[in-house]
């Protein structure tokens, strides 16, 4: 305390801070003695010069008043001054003049011993004051005695006892990096309660190179500090700053004050994504399954929050990247979308985009390689086969062409071919890929005439896979076998006398040859009979009876010896059996002893209907016998009827084979249930049969199943129990076999050879077992014959099969009867017309690839999803080579179901598939040629099963209530569940919930019992809502909910219950009768009448009568009544039992007892017993004990206390290597510099190789020996060209293949290619390349064997018209004109884009070619295609490479729409959409331009796969504010000659960055508004603008640096930016207000300003009168001008508001008279006389000169105070007693009467006798007067 008390002396107390006529004293005094040194002086110098300046003008609007000056927090009693010496009173005037001081709060009191004037309370200049430069204490003391106002004047100097303080002790900024220099951010201004030098001074920052301080002053003149940013802010290099300001006062010694400015640097985005690698290399299986991860990408920015937020996309690739890739936005991961296929693109280049928000972008690319895996099995193709074969041919003979192909590569790609265990054949490759069949050794086709020949290729995969194909080849006959007679000799007796023209004898002989070569003739060549020649006695036949086996290649003679009885009717065939020989040998009556001929009845005839002949009754027997085994063995019913029965037809027995009579089945509710199909079978309630409810058709129901179940289930609703029930339809024979269409056209060519097999359209028969089609017959045609195929599914197809050559000069059409013949009894058929046309001239039929495909499919498959493709082949040429395929028989589901493109193949969906329909479908399709040859192939279509059936639950029977007292295992419901999917998909799991008291237990099939499995409980639970969930087991699982309710009847297992044990109740005596005692109620859990609660009393007597006489209850509310009236006297208490009843059957009671308490009352006069009453008059007196209760009452309670801990967390921030990344791509830029390199170095060697080959001359067909002609095997390449008259020629080594080469020849190692003037060049093994005049340039590819004379082709554009020419084949090929037609010239290929003339053998084109179309973006198109040269069969490979610059390089978009941001720093880069050519190598996209622009420039890079991208290069920085769009032009050319090129417009719109502040219109607005506004008035409306554009100009406004009672008091809408009232304003508490307001955008840049908001007074306050040292009394003597009362006025207005007149109303005695400023004296005016006017009642009014003026009044009462201004006065002027004589003394003689019109004691009147005429003696000896009274007595006796 001391301390601070020195301080607050410290300041010394000027000389001024009194009025120059008064000395100083006091505070003043101490003043001088507290003056500090002289170092000190200089600092207060200005104080001498203010303050004296100050004071001087309160010196004329305060005259004569005392000021005193002292320091704040001076200690309680201190002195001030003394105040009776500066008023000039003396020290013994002070208790008369009562001096002391009146003020609103004193904080001064005066000394009553010394006047001295005293500290009387604490005083804070801060408190009192504020910040007010001057802080003056007014009040004023008051003497009396006589009365008079002073006026005192205390200024209170401040001291330095505050320090400066901030509002927060940490202040947070957020400043964006794109902040320029210069920028200010206001901060809070500390606070420093001290005034003038005291306060706060100035701000200090500490030392940092990025920021500054400066200091501004509010228009109040507060200093508040400014941050001011120096240098550019990089948050990537430092994201927070951490400053410490200081706030400095000026006292001495100074005090500071600090907070923390921590300021975080927000990100803008000017750092772009950066890949990790700029290319990016995975490998991939093909085989992988789509959403496989095949890449995570990783871009990282430096910038932060949104900024840094990639998003990922793919950039300028093609629709098939986007067809088997997909890229997450989000997170990078690049996963398959479909299969790959290694064989349709090996690689994949993906470039990849990463843009952040402000579209700053980083590319890089993944090069995805696909590594093949074996998928493939090989293709082995028959491109040529020779049949039928000759059996002589030699060894070595070429039989067959073979292909074989695999679409894989590498080793999975190389394939090896084998024949399956034919020695006859070996394979012989001549060229990769390439086989030829050829014969091993000599054939016979006596020994075996056909040879099914399996070839099959195997490829070298890990996993080999491997396919084949079966080669028939069929021997053709040569005559190389003589007949054989079967017995060297015949002997045959001849009975004499024999006929002419009988049979004698037979003779057998056989030829194993065929056709004409094995017919054999008879003749008679020689005999021993002379002299006639044997012929005249004997002939042979010309046809014999003879069986041929139709199972051997060789005919069987076989010569019978018959009887005339037992002669066949017609010579016997090996297929008919119904004719065979006999064993037995023993008969005598047969005169030939070969043997006998039996008629055999066959076996299929005998047992082909087991039933037949039996009856009805038998059938139905043996059908209730089986039915009955089968119920007994497998637990259920079974019968069996056959179809087509009539409604009501007996099936069976069922109430016999449940156990019950018939009459029972509608008793106990026996009905069928089944799902979802028609009623087939019905009850008959008599009978108790299973009868038939309509026809059943076996063939709609179950189609071509072998056996036709239909199962159902009867349920017995008395048991709930389900049996299964199942009747087998037995087929009849009621469907004709079918065709399709009544007549069909079939064609074949002439030179079909025979043999060939054409395929017929085949039957249906809807019957099944023997009933269904058997065979087939076709009528009589020397041509044609039949034979019958079947399937691996038992259907037979018909085939018509050649016998004879065909000659369509002769018979051009062939008239054919084809039936259809099933084994029903009878037989039925069905015919069809086949009508065989003979073509001309089409020797090649097509041929498959496989003989039946199969393939599976999901039911759920899109409409119009493609299956498969069926390919078919065909050698030949023109419209003969054209295939169109067609489905034959199909059903009429197929070709609603699927659809078959003719042309190519493929089998689509035209309708969706559905598994529960139909699982398979069986299809023929038919490849048919322009020549009418066909062919056909199986389709097997397999459709798997998806879980697309949500389960469904059937409701069968259920109880909709149960009663609680069921037994556990009582069955509630019966419902079955059905899922129309099969498999797992279709296997049901059924549940409900555990916590009922229900199970569900599975009966037959899918039915269910749901049953209890405890007792129920209808008080507990009442009602029940089961839910039974069904789920099936397919992937995703699906599940149905079926909802059971069920309620629990009640029975009556509950009796009533009272709620209390023993009820007692009170009735006072002498009650009413009737009147309600007591209700008891008893409840009971069960509902309905099991809850009916009756009441009634227990029977008893009472006094000897019934109680029922007494008390009665209402049975029905449980009220008893009193019907008798009690009497405490005779009874005081009645014990009743009350007994309550339910109404179940039976009911149930409970009884409770009842106590009756009867109160006694007053009713009777008391008798005193004892004592008696006593007879001495005392009182008797009992005594009664007294006792008291206390209660306890505890409370207790408890606290459990709780604690909540926070965790925290830390972020820690990975930064990438820079050096790494510089080392990565260094790497990089060396392997792309040793590429480029090493491609430069292979160019030269190429051209130094291709410089020595000059022009090489036509080469010359080679031919062989004499013996066997044969063709050397070449392989063409040639290159068609826009711009060169040569071929470019590749001459191989020479392949000896051919199948017909003898061993010596193939031995020659000279070549067979001879030309003159060869400049040729090795470069491989086996590979000449040559190059022909003409060609500038050339380019080798080494091939197997490649060949094309100069000037074959020449000059050839890519896009051919039809017919256009390409070469002379037979010239390249050294064939003569002479040797084309025997040589079958033609083409062989997939697709044909080239025929060969058969004019003059030119190779010419006859369908589009389109490279770009064909070969895509490969660097070579070529078209590879074989030549087949028949006789000898042979092979010519030829290579056609296609190359022209035909398409213009095209952009996707005319007008692409690229955002830059204009914070992009100079040499960002964006990549641009490159275009696309579909030409290849030179004639490729080679070059991009762009139009001059002062901001941009173009570059072009290169992706890891060769192909060219531009990207665009910022030259010069952009600002949008100046600039907001560039328009470019890109334009794209070609390496063509000429060149072709294509353009795109850019439009570069220039992205806003927050790079520019928002900008206030004004730094400081001022505005005056009234107070007393209402809320939410509108004061002011302030704009701010900024140029950036989006979010960036979305300014937001808040306050700064206000306190929070001036946020109470004003609302700025941040949106609006309208500042409105929000709460009441008021002058008198401030009259203005300095509002900061910052506005925001959305970067964080922010603008200051200030408000300046004048609040106007209103005359809004009456004027206050206050009277002071007012006196009670007034002397009515007073002088005039005497001081009645002081008078104050105050106006909390200002102004002329503010401004007051104090008037005096009415005719008084008194007058106002102002003494300062709102301080009034109320004075007399003229004399006052109490006698008339002892008391005046004032009304002093106040008025303000606002408008309207307030004027409020003050009524005074002032009372006269007396004084003794009026003497006494006798009533009368002379009074005149009359005494009589002798009067005793002391008596009354007589009384006067006065009186005096003053007050109190100057109205009190005393007596006294003055005067009298009575001599000698004095009056007053004879009478007397009381000075009391006015009564005179005498003193004696009077005598007349």
């Amino acid at each position: 305390m001391d301390s601070g008390n020195e301080s607050r002396k410290s300041d010394p107390i000027p000389d001024f801070a009194y009025s120059s006529s008064r000395p100083r004293s006091g505070a003043a005094v101490e003043g001088d003695r507290m003056r500090p040194s002289a170092e000190r002086s200089g600092r207060a110098l200005w104080r001498q010069v203010l303050l004296p300046f100050l004071l001087s003008l309160f010196r004329g609007a305060l005259p004569d008043q005392i000021r005193y000056s002292i320091p704040e927090e001076l200690a309680k009693n201190s002195v001030v001054g003394n105040l009776a010496k500066d008023l000039g009173l003396s020290v013994r005037d002070l208790s008369a003049r009562k001096l002391r001081v009146t003020a609103e709060k004193e904080y001064f009191i005066v000394n009553p011993e010394s006047g001295d004037l005293l500290v009387s309370d604490r005083i804070d200049r801060e408190q009192i004051c504020g910040k007010k430069p001057l802080c003056i204490l007014d009040f004023d003391t008051v003497a009396e005695n006589p009365l008079n106002i002073f006026h005192v004047s205390v200024i209170v100097q401040d001291i330095n006892d505050n320090t400066p303080l901030f509002k927060q002790s940490k202040i947070g900024l957020k400043i964006g990096e794109s902040t320029k220099p210069g920028k200010t951010f206001p901060l809070d201004p500390a606070l420093d309660l001290d005034a003038g030098p005291n306060s706060l001074q100035r701000y200090n920052l500490n030392e940092n190179e990025h920021f500054d301080l400066t200091e501004k002053q509010t228009p109040d003149g507060r200093k508040y500090p400014e941050l001011i940013l120096k240098h550019s802010l990089d948050r990537e290099e430092q994201n927070f700053h951490h400053l410490v300001l200081t706030a400095v006062d000026g006292g001495d010694p100074p005090q500071s004050g600090t907070t923390q400015i921590q300021i975080q640097v927000t990100d803008a985005n000017d750092n772009p994504p950066v890949f990790s690698q700029d290319v990016y290399r995975v490998s991939l299986q093909e085989g992988v399954p789509p959403g496989f991860l095949v890449l995570q990408l990783t871009a990282t920015d430096q910038d932060e929050g949104v900024n840094a937020e990639i998003i990922y996309s793919f950039h300028n690739v093609d629709e098939q990247v986007e067809r088997f890739f997909n890229l997450d936005r989000r997170t990078g991961e690049i996963t398959t979308k479909d299969d790959f296929d290694f064989e349709i693109a090996s690689s994949y280049t993906l470039t990849i985009e990463a843009k952040d928000p402000g579209d700053l972008a980083a590319h890089c690319s993944v090069q995805v390689e696909i590594l093949d895996e074996n998928d493939c099995a090989p293709e082995v193709i028959v491109t040529s086969i020779f049949t039928p074969l000759p059996e002589d041919s030699p060894p070595g003979t070429v039989i067959a062409l073979i292909k074989t192909r695999d679409r894989d590569s590498g080793e999975n790609g190389e394939v090896y071919c084998q024949i399956l265990g034919k020695a006859e054949f070996i394979l012989k490759s001549y060229s990769k890929n390439y086989y030829k069949l050829v014969t091993d050794r000599t054939l016979d086709r006596e020994e075996i005439p056909e040879y099914n020949v399996t070839i099959m290729a195997t490829d070298r995969g890990k996993q080999p896979l491997s396919s084949s194909i079966s080669i028939t080849l069929r021997l053709a006959d040569v005559n190389d076998n003589a007949p054989v007679f079967h017995q060297a000799s015949y002997v045959v007796h001849v009975a004499e006398n024999n006929p002419p023209g009988a049979s004698i004898a037979q003779v057998s002989a056989s030829d194993p040859d065929l056709g004409p070569n094995g017919q054999v003739s008879y003749s008679i060549v020689a005999s021993d009979l002379e002299p006639r020649a044997l012929s005249s006695y004997g002939t042979l036949p010309y046809s014999y009876n003879l069986c041929v086996a139709s199972q051997s290649a060789k005919a069987e003679f076989n010569f019978l010896s018959v009887t005339p009885e037992m002669a066949p009717p017609q010579d016997l065939l090996c297929e008919d059996a119904s004719w065979v020989p006999s064993s037995n040998h023993g008969d005598a009556g047969v005169p030939f002893a070969s043997g006998t001929i039996l008629k055999k009845t066959g076996q299929r005839e005998a047992m082909a209907d087991p039933l037949r002949g039996w009856g009805c009754r038998e059938l139905f027997l043996l059908s209730m016998l089986l039915g009955t085994l089968w119920g007994a063995g497998a637990g259920q019913i079974r019968y069996s009827v056959p179809e087509a029965l009539d409604k009501g037809s007996f099936v069976g027995n069922i109430a016999k084979d449940l156990g019950l009579e018939p009459w029972e089945l509608a008793e106990r509710g026996v009905r069928i249930v089944s799902r979802g199909r028609t009623q087939l079978f019905a009850l008959n309630p008599r009978s108790g049969s299973l009868v038939t409810a309509g026809r059943i058709d076996r063939e709609e129901l179950c189609a071509q199943s072998a056996r036709c179940l239909l199962s159902f289930n009867i349920l017995v609703e008395s048991k709930m129990k389900m049996y299964g029930v199942e009747v087998e339809i037995i087929d009849i024979n009621d469907n004709f076999p079918r065709f399709r269409d009544e007549e069909v056209k079939v064609k074949v060519n002439e030179n079909a050879a025979v043999g060939t097999r054409l395929v017929l359209p085949f039957a249906r028969d809807a019957d099944v077992g023997v009933n269904s089609l058997q065979s087939y017959q076709l009528s009589s045609n020397m041509h044609f014959s039949l034979a019958e195929k079947s399937d691996t599914d038992g259907q037979k197809y018909p085939e018509l099969v050649l016998e004879q050559p065909l000659d369509r000069e002769k018979v051009a059409v062939h008239d054919l009867l084809l039936t259809a013949l099933d084994g029903g009894d009878p037989v039925l058929s069905g015919t069809t017309h086949i009508r065989v046309m003979v073509l001309d001239a089409n020797d090649n039929a097509p041929l498959f690839t496989q003989s039946e495909y199969r393939v599976s499919v999901p039911e759920n498959i899109a409409l119009g999803t493609r299956l498969l493709t069926l390919t078919a082949t065909d050698p030949d040429e023109g419209i003969n080579g054209k295939l169109t395929y067609s489905f034959r028989n199909e059903e009429d589901k197929i070709s609603e179901t699927f659809q078959l493109d003719s042309n190519l193949g493929e089998i689509s969906t035209l309708q969706s598939l559905d598994y529960e329909e139909s699982r398979f479908y069986h299809m023929e399709v038919v490849a048919q040629d322009g020549g009418a040859l066909l062919a056909s192939a199986k389709v097997l279509i397999t459709v798997q099963d998806v879980n697309d059936n949500v389960p469904e639950v059937i409701l069968t029977s259920l109880a909709s209530s149960i009663s609680e007292d069921c037994l556990p295992g009582t069955i509630i419901a019966l419902f079955s569940v059905h899922d129309g999917d099969s498999g797992e998909n279709g296997e049901i799991a059924c549940s409900i919930p555990r916590n009922l008291p229900f199970k569900l237990e599975k009966s037959v099939d899918n039915y269910y019992h749901l049953l209890t499995t405890r007792a129920l409980d209808r008080e507990e639970i009442s009602d029940y809502n089961i839910t039974v969930t069904v789920t099936d087991c397919g992937n995703p699982p699906l599940s149905t909910e079926n909802h059971i309710s069920l309620k629990v009847t009640d029975i009556n297992d509950n009796p009533p219950v009272f709620p209390h044990t023993l009820y007692y109740t009170y009735i006072p005596e002498n009650n009413a009768r009737g009147i309600s005692i007591f209700s008891v109620n008893a409840h009971d859990p069960d509902s309905g009448n099991n809850a009916q609660v009756t009441y009634s009393l227990a029977e008893n007597k009472f006094q000897g009568t019934p109680l029922s006489s007494c008390v009665s209850i209402n049975s029905d509310t449980g009220v008893l009544y009193a019907l008798c009236s009690f009497d405490y006297e005779q009874v005081r208490e009645l014990q009743l039992w009350v007994t309550a009843s339910d109404s179940g059957d039976p009911p149930l009671s409970s009884n409770v007892s009842l106590s009756l308490f009867i109160l006694d009352q007053n009713d009777n006069a008391p008798e005193i017993l004892y004592p008696a009453l006593p007879t001495d008059g005392s009182t008797g007196v009992e005594l009664a004990p007294r006792s008291a209760e206390p209660d306890v009452l505890a409370d207790l309670g408890s606290l459990k206390p709780s604690a909540d801990p926070e965790d925290s967390s830390l972020t820690l921030y990975l930064v990438v290597a820079v050096a790494a990344v510089s080392c990565v791509f260094l790497a990089f830029v060396i392997a792309l510099l040793a590429l480029r390199l090493r491609r430069w170095h292979r160019s030269r060697v190429l051209q130094a190789s291709v410089s020595g080959l000059a022009g090489a001359p036509a080469s010359h067909f080679v031919g062989v020996d004499g013996v066997r002609a044969f063709l050397q095997t070449y392989s063409h390449e040639a290159w068609l060209t826009a711009d060169s008259q040569g071929s470019h020629v590749i001459f191989p080594q020479p392949n000896y293949a051919d199948t017909l080469i003898s061993q010596e020849s193939c031995e020659k190692s000279e070549p067979l290619l001879i030309s003159e003037k060869i400049n040729a060049k090795e470069t491989e093994l086996g590979v000449v390349q040559v190059e022909a005049p003409g060609w500038a340039e050339a380019n080798f590819v080494s091939l197997p064997a490649v060949f094309v004379p100069p000037g074959a082709f020449g000059a050839s554009p890519q896009r051919y018209s039809r017919g256009a020419g390409q070469g002379n084949l037979a010239k390249d090929l050294g064939l003569g004109m002479r040797d084309l037609c025997t040589r079958n010239l033609r083409i062989s290929a997939e697709k044909k884009f080239f025929t060969v003339s058969t004019e003059n053998v030119d190779l010419l084109v006859i369908d589009r070619i389109d490279r770009e179309q064909i070969c895509g973006r490969k660097s070579m198109c070529v078209l590879e295609f074989e030549m087949v040269a028949e006789k000898p069969l042979n092979f010519f490979h030829i290579t056609v490479e296609i190359q022209v610059n035909d398409n213009p390089p095209t952009f996707s978009r005319n007008v692409t729409e690229l955002e830059i941001s204009e914070l992009a720093l100079t040499g960002a880069t964006f990549a641009l959409e490159s275009a696309q050519d579909s030409d290849v190598g030179v004639n490729s996209l080679q070059q991009y331009y762009l139009n001059p622009d002062p901001h941009f420039s173009l570059i072009r890079k290169e992706n890891p796969d060769g192909s060219r991208y531009p990207e665009l290069v910022v030259q010069a920085p952009l600002d949008r504010e100046e600039q907001s769009c560039h328009h470019l032009v890109l334009t794209a050319v070609d390496g063509g000659e000429p060149a072709r090129s294509c353009t795109t417009q850019i439009r570069v719109v220039v992205a806003d960055a927050n790079d520019n502040p928002p900008v206030f219109t004004q730094d400081m607005y001022r505005v005056s508004v009234q107070e007393n506004l209402p809320l939410g008035s509108s004061v002011l409306r302030v704009m701010a603008t900024d140029l950036d554009e989006g979010i960036n100009a979305e300014i937001t406004y808040a306050f700064i640096n206000i306190g929070k009672a001036v946020r109470q008091l004003f609302k700025l809408d941040s949106e609006t930016v309208e500042l409105t009232t929000g709460g009441g304003l008021d002058f008198e508490e401030r009259g203005s207000y300095t509002i900061g307001v910052e506005a925001k955008d959305g970067g964080r840049h922010t603008a200051h300003c200030k408000l300046q908001i004048d609040i106007l007074d209103e005359n809004d306050n009456a004027p206050e009168i206050t009277l002071d040292s007012e006196s009670k009394y007034i002397q009515e003597d007073a002088e005039l001008g005497a001081v009645v009362a002081l008078i104050k006025t105050h106006d909390l207005d200002s102004g002329f508001n503010g401004e007051n007149l104090c008037q005096l109303k009415g005719n008084f005695p008194f007058k106002i008279v102002q003494d300062t400023k709102n301080t009034y004296k109320l004075v007399t005016d003229r004399a006052l006389d109490r006698e008339k006017t002892p008391e005046y009642n004032v009304t002093i009014t106040a008025t303000d000169k606002g408008k309207p003026p307030l004027s409020p009044k003050r009524s005074v009462t002032l009372k006269v105070a007396d004084v003794n201004d009026n003497a006494p006065v006798f009533h009368q002027a002379c009074y005149v007693v009359h005494v009589a004589e002798n009067n005793p003394p002391g008596a009354s003689n007589a009384q006067v009467s006065t009186s005096d019109p003053d007050l109190g004691p100057n109205s009190h009147v005393s007596y006294s006798i003055v005067t009298n005429d009575l001599k000698p003696r004095a009056l007053s000896s004879y009478m007397s007067v009381s000075a009391q009274s006015d009564v005179l007595s005498w003193l004696m006796s009077v005598s007349a």
